[in-house]
């Protein structure tokens, strides 16, 4: 990805930012998150110190370098398999303009493995990591 579209990304993240905390005040989420177990029983670093080699496996729809990647996505079917398969985490891309993903996905994905569940999208404010955490995120990249 070129340097231009890597700022365009940051610059709409930026802006769905300012959205969010319009639709929900930082102290509002903020209060959510810390009220949440801070132990959601899949430690990320835990996981991935298990074994030899570790994996994270990604639900990732699309791209701009690749476009549309998988048109049909059943990324619960898709996250399920990697858990039975023996991913230590999943990453889920939540960006929707170039990436076609979704705060939404992230939450379902979260709520039906027994894996730490990563939220991938282009973090620009910590107001993401909070989104992350009330979403069911173990971390964020």
């Amino acid at each position: 990805m070129s340097e231009n579209i890597l700022e365009t990304i940051a610059a709409y993240a930026r802006e769905r930012v300012a959205e969010a905390k319009s639709r929900i005040p930082r102290e509002e989420l903020e209060k959510k998150a810390f009220a949440m177990n801070c132990e959601t029983g899949f430690p990320f670093e835990k996981a991935l110190r298990e074994g030899d080699v570790s994996f994270i496996c990604e639900c990732k729809k699309a791209s701009p370098s690749k476009g549309v990647i998988a048109e049909e996505f059943p990324y619960l079917e898709i996250a399920m398999e990697y858990e039975n398969a023996g991913a230590a985490a999943i990453s889920v891309l939540t960006e929707p303009k170039w990436f076609m993903g979704s705060d939404e996905i992230l939450k379902r994905i979260a709520e039906n493995v027994n894996i730490p569940v990563l939220r991938k999208d282009f973090t620009v404010d910590e107001y993401m990591i909070l989104e992350a955490k009330v979403l069911g995120a173990s971390a964020v990249l």
